[in-house]
């Protein structure tokens, strides 16, 4: 899912780490959706950005069901029309093979659910709060909404609160409630942060288990396939740091990345990490490379950079690789458990200057 870290740095989300690899490779392909979730520090308003993406060989996505965990808080007071955050969606239909839209995500009035079709269709009875956004797909508006309510009875042993939201159908015709154009998503990145306080209240520290249920269309139908309901799993560690600093050896003329990656207080050692480099105000940069961090946590990277005729200055960014595989407790859902993965933290930024050649 390289794409995705390319698409949240061109929308301005560059410290936001949502890469996965996927599970470990296996006859049946890749898995049929991954969860991540990243949490942002206090000092820039806190809160979440979760992650869902569904595979491209999977039947598409009805309906999902995240579960947010014991711990974390949820403010369902928020006045209807307040932007919390936004989402972000990489898509493609019949003719349009890769878009994107990024859009402010907004609270609805929850009292208005329980005479709308569309909202009892998808979560049926009334909800705590409802959140909202809307994009264009060629000349039609797409709506996705996400109804949030505290967990009750059974449901408290999967989480504190859920999220549930419906897509509508790529295989069917728009009279018939189908998706515009087919629509189908790579990804969906809701992002639940702002400067005035989020609307997720993130714990102190721990390690907390998200997880989310899938229930997929039957293929080429607009009915959502119940039994074929599977889950995905992914584990937050607070804290989670990768620090990251760089300096440039004029002797050897090469640039020394070194940071270490810690969760929970411990260091994390085996784990694959990526640097790419991007010369101040150029974009998307290019990837210097990838190392693994070593018993103490640690990494270094050296990069050999000729002096040029004027002094550049580069920004670095580090991230690690997750990659998931096999759920460890049974699963919750009809269809079993895809993934499990940890969700990696904000990623490390370094800067660097590469001096001017010295003249002979």
């Amino acid at each position: 899912m390289r794409a995705i870290r390319l698409v949240l740095v061109l929308i301005g989300v560059s410290t936001l780490a949502l890469t996965l690899t996927g599970a470990a490779p296996s006859a049946s392909g890749p898995p049929a959706a991954q969860l991540a979730v990243a949490t942002f520090p206090a000092k820039s308003g806190g809160g979440v950005a979760f992650e869902l993406a569904p595979s491209e060989n999977a039947p598409a996505p009805a309906r999902f069901v995240i579960y947010v965990p014991a711990g974390y808080g949820v403010d369902t007071s928020v006045a209807p029309g307040t932007k919390i955050g936004s989402l972000a969606a990489l898509y493609y239909t019949k003719s349009i093979p890769f878009d994107f839209a990024n859009v402010a995500l907004r609270t609805g009035d929850p009292a208005t659910l329980p005479g709308d079709p569309a909202a009892q269709a998808c979560a049926p009875g009334p909800h705590a709060a409802f959140w909202t956004a809307t994009f264009k797909v060629a000349k039609s508006s797409v709506t996705i909404r996400f109804y949030v309510d505290p967990t009750t009875g059974g449901e408290t042993s999967l989480g504190a609160f859920k999220l549930v939201s419906c897509l509508a159908s790529p295989y069917v015709p728009v009279g018939q409630g189908g998706a515009p154009g087919g629509l189908q998503y790579n990804f969906l990145v809701v992002s639940l942060s702002r400067a005035a306080g989020s609307v997720v209240t993130n714990p102190a520290s721990g390690n907390f288990l998200w997880r989310t249920l899938v229930t997929p269309y039957g293929v080429g139908t607009g009915t959502p396939n119940d039994a074929g309901t599977f889950e995905a799993r992914t584990h937050v560690l607070i804290p989670h740091v990768l620090t990251a600093h760089a300096r440039y050896l004029r002797k050897t003329k090469t640039v020394l990345v070194t940071g270490k990656l810690s969760a929970l207080g411990q260091p994390r050692a085996g784990v694959r990490v990526e640097i790419d480099a991007t010369r101040k105000g150029f974009g998307v940069g290019a990837n210097w490379g990838k190392v693994r961090t070593h018993v103490n946590g640690s990494y270094s990277l050296r990069r050999r950079v000729r002096p040029g005729p004027r002094a550049r200055h580069l920004e670095l960014d580090v991230y690690p690789i997750s990659v998931g595989g096999p759920c460890v407790d049974p699963p919750v859902a009809p269809a079993g458990c895809v993934d499990e993965n940890v969700s990696p933290p904000l990623d490390g930024t370094a800067k660097v200057t590469i001096p001017k050649r010295l003249r002979k």
